[in-house]
């Protein structure tokens, strides 16, 4: 069989040509991974969404003034214009609103075209696009001044290149919840009132679980996108890093035990996945357990006797490398 070339060169851009995929497992102790709204932030039944995922890297790129992007960006050798994130309240600009953020943003596609909204965001290389803006209507009865032209409503649709499922957890979840009380209160109304500094069923974690997600890589769309090598290359260094360098009150134990990943020769998917994921999911010792307790309630496959069972596949623990 013929092997794929590993390089594809438009425009300049080294393109993605290989499928990819993988599973990422998480291992939660008390704490909230992905509240759900509906359910007074209380953690989802048994599973974290692809989106919450997704937020955690783009957050990693998106704030610009940390030392984080600085280490990112020198270790990957990256520039900041073209690693910007679309999916954030500033989208890249040196502005104060949102407001002033889409301003701009459409001034530089009224003089640049759509393209600007691959070329400048890594996230819609990557994860694609869903952007539709409504035309506004016009006013009745105004007459057209050709002196003032409109902004261009926004109209962006690309199918990302790398997708993820939920994350769902390997038994049930033992929920904790708690009140949270305060020491005092900067508020001079509040001062007097003793439960003012009182949050009641705040405190909504999970005692402990293991979660594991699948992802796909597929390059297919990558000249659509200008989704690069590159590009990818910094998603397969950031997944790692997704929960454990997003840490809050409620998500200070969450760490990343294993991005288990693999690599096909060719750009059409491999028959190989399904049974790549399913030997990768983490199995409980004890089947008739509930919840668990420790990770050690759980047994992983090893790297080495993955790599036996597929030698076709080129694959690496993107957490333990």
């Amino acid at each position: 069989m013929k092997t794929q070339s590993s390089t594809n060169i438009v425009d300049g851009k080294d393109l993605v040509t290989k499928t990819q995929f993988g599973v990422v497992i998480l291992d939660v102790v008390m704490s909230n991974p992905n509240g759900c709204i509906d359910s007074d932030n209380a953690p989802r039944d048994g599973w974290i969404s692809s989106q919450c995922y997704k937020h955690k890297v783009r957050n990693l790129i998106s704030n610009k003034e940390g030392v984080t992007w600085d280490y990112i960006k020198s270790e990957m050798d990256l520039n900041d214009d073209n690693f910007n994130i679309f999916e954030s309240p500033h989208k890249g600009f040196d502005v104060t609103s949102q407001k002033e953020a889409i301003k701009e943003l459409k001034e530089m596609i009224k003089s640049d075209g759509d393209q600007i909204m691959s070329d400048r965001y890594w996230d819609n290389r990557v994860f694609g696009s869903l952007s539709l803006e409504k035309k506004p209507p016009s006013k009745k009865g105004s007459k057209k001044d050709s002196s003032s032209e409109e902004p261009v409503p926004i109209s962006f649709k690309r199918t990302g290149v790398a997708q993820f499922t939920p994350l769902r957890s390997i038994l049930n979840l033992n929920v904790i919840e708690g009140t949270l009380t305060k020491a005092n209160s900067l508020s001079e109304d509040k001062i007097e009132d003793e439960n003012s500094a009182i949050g009641s069923r705040a405190i909504k974690v999970v005692e402990h679980a293991v979660y594991f997600g699948y992802y796909v890589i597929n390059p297919t769309d990558a000249h659509v996108n200008g989704t690069t090598n590159k590009d990818i290359d910094l998603l397969k260094f950031l997944m790692p890093h997704a929960f454990d360098c997003s840490t809050s009150a409620c998500r200070a134990g969450i760490n990343t035990l294993h991005v288990y990943h693999a690599e096909t020769d060719s750009p059409l998917s491999s028959g190989d996945r399904f049974a790549f994921n399913n030997m990768v999911i983490p199995k409980a010792i004890d089947p008739d357990m509930y919840s668990s307790k420790s990770v050690e309630d759980y047994s992983f496959a090893a790297i080495e006797d993955l790599r036996k069972a597929f030698p076709n596949l080129k694959i690496t623990d993107l957490k333990n490398p």
